[in-house]
C-alpha cells in the first residue's frame, strides 16, 4: 500500500534507509518508529517530510498484522508525539483510495479529508488514487 517503497523490497535500498534515520532524526528531518510485537518489527510509523512546521504522518505494517489495531495504536502516539515534542502546525497524511481502513484510521486520529490526486504508485507500478488528509495541532 505504499507509494515510494520498492516491491518486491531491493534489501540494499532499504538498508540506506534505515542507515538515514538517525542523521534524520538529529537534523528535525524525520522522527521514525519501529512499531514491534514480541520483539518482532511488524511495522514502521513515521512524521517526516519535516518542514515550515509541517509534516508527514504515515505507518506501514505487515499484512499480518492488519485489523488489530496496532496501526491506529502507533500512528496516535506518533501523532501525540508530534503535537507535545515538535513545534510542527499542521500533519499531512493521505492512503490509496482502494485502502480505506487506513482512511478510518486518519479519521479516528482527527485528520480531516481534503481531496484525492493522482500519483505514481512504485511498487504496483501504476497510478493511483490517494486521499489526502490534514490534521491542525493546536497549541
Amino acid at each position: 500500500m505504499l507509494s515510494l517503497a520498492s516491491f518486491p523490497p531491493d534489501r540494499s535500498e532499504i538498508e540506506r534507509w534505515f542507515a538515514e534515520h538517525p542523521r534524520e532524526w538529529d537534523e528535525g528531518r524525520a522522527y521514525r518508529f519501529a512499531v514491534r510485537r514480541d520483539d518482532v518489527m511488524i511495522g514502521l510509523v513515521d512524521v517526516d517530510g519535516i518542514r515550515d512546521r509541517q509534516g508527514t504522518l504515515g505507518y506501514w505494517l505487515d499484512r499480518t498484522a492488519w485489523g488489530h489495531g496496532y496501526a491506529f495504536e502507533a500512528a496516535q502516539e506518533v501523532t501525540r508525539f508530534a503535537c507535545q515534542n515538535l513545534a510542527l502546525l499542521t500533519l499531512k497524511a493521505g492512503h490509496a483510495h482502494d485502502n480505506p481502513a487506513s482512511g478510518h484510521i486518519l479519521t479516528k486520529l482527527g485528520f480531516i479529508a481534503v481531496d484525492c490526486v493522482a500519483l505514481f504508485s512504485r511498487p504496483r507500478n501504476q497510478h493511483i488514487t490517494q486521499r489526502r488528509y490534514v490534521f491542525r495541532i493546536m497549541l
